[in-house]
């Protein structure tokens, strides 16, 4: 029975290896019908197939899918606005007009930084990017290259005790949150010289493309920058929105439900910038599309999520690999499957890898790990797998902010961050950090 648990993980697995290596299918709808046909071709009924789904969908849209669409609605209508054009004229004007590549990473890199002070990388990416994004554009900045630099200074700052991460990990060693912190912190610090290098390299690929390095903007391209954006008479609401965005950022930091600060805040922007039916219709019109396009990512995803898990396929595979190790490999089972997690996250769920935690942390403890030290290697480095695959919901955020297409992001994401991963991995392995 195992084995064909097994098996059947397998053809999920290759199924949608196929499905990206051919793109002959959009993979939304190859991830609700592919795992379906599966899971009746096991042999559960349909009435059980759609528990499995409704189960994963009703998770997905209470943990990230509701945050993302209302979050998309809200930031999409402070852009017709011009608000954030605004804001980058204005740092422009502060500037001088002057601007080079290497202060936009950085920049970007700051902004994560004080974004994942929530300890949820979606309100990194609402920080981030809707402020960066036209200093990207002027500069023909590669978008990936930002998110994928944005997800490793969020993996870097997972050790903080108040995030969701910590808390299922700490569950899973069953040890206190601040005991696994201490395992974690030197991990995060050697991801401080992964971020110099990823900006190092960045920077590079943009002058090898062509990009521009530096901007030097005139009068004329600030003052566009800076304008108001409005019509008909209508009054300059930039200040109100302001004040609406601080108190929406204001809410994230304290703990208000994310969904709802960015329904709020959608429902009073458009009331305030688009006061009637036929101002707020074309800018609706043209949110809609960009929204529906990720309700149904995210049914695809909920599909392929439900049935890889509730089938027993996750546990099952998790198993097979145990009994495949080496007895003498041991020691390092828990290196060996972080060190391929970026690339098995590309095509398995993450849950997965927090299925396994238990079973990794009775392995360590067999050759005298202690729980906090074997859970601690995956508390950051498997944040560079999520960050980086369309199986996570949360990537949504970021490319949907970036108008960016996702599978498209996962091919430049997924081979820099494997990299970044071993190298974090070697370095702390080298220190006994893992």
């Amino acid at each position: 029975m195992e084995m064909s648990l097994v098996a059947w993980a397998f053809i999920m697995v290759a199924f949608m290896v196929i499905v990206v290596f051919f793109k002959k299918i959009p993979i939304a709808y190859a991830m609700m019908v592919g795992p379906f046909a599966i899971s009746i071709l096991m042999g559960n009924s349909i009435d059980d197939t759609m528990g499995f789904f409704l189960e994963s969908f009703n998770n997905t849209m209470k943990s990230a899918g509701l945050m993302i669409i209302f979050a998309m609605l809200y930031f999409g209508m402070l852009t017709e606005t011009g608000f954030f054009n605004r804001i980058g004229g204005a740092v422009f004007k502060l500037m001088k007009g002057k601007i080079n590549i290497w202060a936009v990473m950085i920049m970007t890199v700051v902004l994560a930084a004080i974004g994942m002070l929530t300890a949820t990388i979606a309100s990194a990416y609402l920080v981030v990017f809707p402020l960066m994004l036209v200093f990207y554009e002027k500069m023909n900045f590669d978008k990936r290259s930002a998110l994928i630099l944005v997800t490793t200074v969020c993996a870097a700052m997972c050790f903080l005790p108040w995030g969701i991460g910590m808390a299922l990990n700490a569950t899973f060693a069953g040890v206190e949150i601040m005991e696994l912190m201490v395992e974690v912190l030197p991990i995060s610090v050697v991801f401080i010289p992964a971020i110099i290098l990823q900006i190092i390299y960045f920077g590079q690929e943009h002058k090898r493309k062509g990009g521009l390095m530096k901007i030097q903007l005139s009068d004329e391209e600030m003052n566009e920058l800076t304008k108001k954006k409005t019509d008909d008479g209508q009054r300059d609401m930039f200040v109100v929105n302001v004040i609406i965005f601080i108190a929406c950022m204001v809410a994230l930091v304290c703990g208000v439900p994310t969904y709802l600060i960015f329904m709020i805040g959608a429902m009073i922007t458009m009331m305030i910038n688009f006061p009637t039916p036929d101002k707020q219709g074309p800018v609706l019109g043209k949110l809609n599309g960009q929204i529906m396009g990720i309700l149904v990512m995210l049914i695809g995803v909920s599909m392929y999520i439900g049935i890889f898990s509730s089938t027993g396929m996750v546990s099952a595979l998790g198993e097979f690999l145990y009994e495949s190790c080496p007895e003498p490999m041991l020691r390092y089972f828990h290196i060996i499957l972080l060190a391929v997690a970026v690339i098995v996250i590309r095509f398995i769920p993450f849950q997965f890898y927090n299925s396994l935690l238990p079973l990794i942390v009775t392995i360590g403890g067999t050759v005298g790990l202690s729980p906090a030290f074997v859970v601690a290697a995956y508390v950051n480095n498997v944040c560079l797998g999520t960050g980086s695959s369309p199986m996570n919901a949360t990537t949504y955020v970021g490319t949907g902010l970036l108008n960016i297409d996702v599978n498209d992001y996962a091919k430049k994401a997924v081979p820099i961050q494997t990299v970044t991963n071993v190298l974090i991995i070697i370095v702390c392995l080298v220190l006994g950090f893992m």
